[in-house]
């Protein structure tokens, strides 16, 4: 299957707008900031398009941090669906989907820390397994052939 696609230019502003609006759901930058354990001056550096911020991007950890909490995706969602192949089917996105692998992972491995303190039964556990499994199946559907060209933010292929 050796389809042409052209593959956006990657841009600072976009994850910036992106980081924002994932700032502006959780509740702000005080409340970004009090969940990611910095100020809130460098939640809104990250988030600013001002010219003088334009060297301090988002860190992943902080938008997985600050996505894992609020219990859905804006900055990888996003990012996808700008990346997503012609079809325009949102859930064929591997980043998207190692995103949804890591978030049900993240709940199974707090499951088992509420059965340790034994307030999870184990078919609670057994679920959230299967959650994994099922995630991490559609995760491997999304990937590219093992033999496919790796092709990077600025379209060019490796």
């Amino acid at each position: 299957m050796n389809e042409e696609r052209t593959v956006p230019e990657f841009s600072p502003q976009i994850l910036k707008i992106l980081f924002g609006r994932l700032v502006k759901e959780f509740g702000g930058q005080e409340a970004a900031a009090a969940e990611c354990g910095v100020a809130r001056q460098y939640i809104g550096q990250m988030a600013s398009r001002n010219p003088e911020n334009a060297s301090v991007l988002p860190r992943w950890e902080y938008v997985f941090a600050l996505e894992a909490a609020l219990g859905r995706s804006i900055v990888f969602a996003g990012l996808a669906s700008i990346s997503e192949p012609a079809t325009g089917n949102a859930n064929a996105c591997a980043i998207a989907e190692a995103n949804d692998v890591v978030r049900a992972a993240a709940d199974a491995v707090a499951k088992v820390i509420e059965h340790q303190n034994g307030s999870v039964a184990p078919e609670v556990l057994h679920q959230a397994m299967d959650v994994v499994e099922r995630e991490l199946s559609e995760a491997r559907r999304a990937l590219p052939s093992r033999d496919a060209k790796v092709v990077s933010f600025r379209g060019e292929v490796k």
